[in-house]
């Protein structure tokens, strides 16, 4: 009679564990914060460009950029620029497309552009999304007076920088990257979040 009482306790017992389980499991899962999210942008077509091909933003996809990205961990994106000279109606010109995806309004966007020849003029320049331009870097590379400050941004040889733009909780961004002289050029671009700067003019 006393093992069989034992097993029944023993039972019991066990029983009374997988019911507080399941009754705090629910409890916690309440507790956890919910992931912030943004609904799906699409990248917008310059209204005012300063290109041939503006349409082809549209096809650009659109990168999700979260407080992970950070100036030492920035999200990087490798490519060419082509031949280019302005003055011979020759152009080439790149676009990619951002969604800040953070719930903090005001965060800083930045966004860098950088090459190896020293020889190349290219500028830089971001839209809303609505096609609108709200922020450019416009050094003449080659030859730059520092500090150079254009609408925001920040040029220099061999790069052109969007430093901190206030950016609205998920708001979709069109960046165009636009070769004015170069034999061609191995381009990167670099983005991240951080503190916003003062330097812009909102619309």
């Amino acid at each position: 009679m006393k093992s069989r009482s034992v097993r029944t306790l023993a039972v019991l017992a066990s029983a009374g564990l997988l019911v507080g389980a399941f009754a705090v499991g629910p409890a916690d899962a309440a507790k956890k914060k919910k992931k912030f999210s943004c609904a799906p942008a699409t990248a917008a077509v310059p209204s005012k460009g300063h290109s041939s091909n503006a349409d082809e933003a549209a096809e650009a996809p659109v990168v999700n950029v979260t407080a992970a990205a950070t100036e030492e961990k920035p999200l990087v994106t490798e490519y060419e620029h082509g031949p280019a000279l302005s003055d011979a109606h020759m152009e080439d010109t790149k676009y990619f497309a951002y969604q800040v995806v953070s719930k903090t309004p005001g965060q800083g966007l930045y966004i860098k552009i950088e090459w190896p020849g020293m020889e190349s003029d290219i500028d830089l320049y971001m839209y809303d999304e609505g096609g609108t331009e709200v922020a450019r870097s416009g050094a003449y590379n080659p030859a730059p007076i520092p500090p150079y400050l254009n609408a925001g941004g920040n040029g220099g040889q061999g790069f052109e920088s969007i430093p901190g733009f206030p950016a609205d909780p998920c708001a979709p961004y069109t960046i165009e990257s636009k070769a004015y002289a170069t034999p061609g050029e191995d381009m990167k671009i670099s983005v991240w979040l951080g503190e916003a700067g003062d330097s812009y003019d909102r619309p």
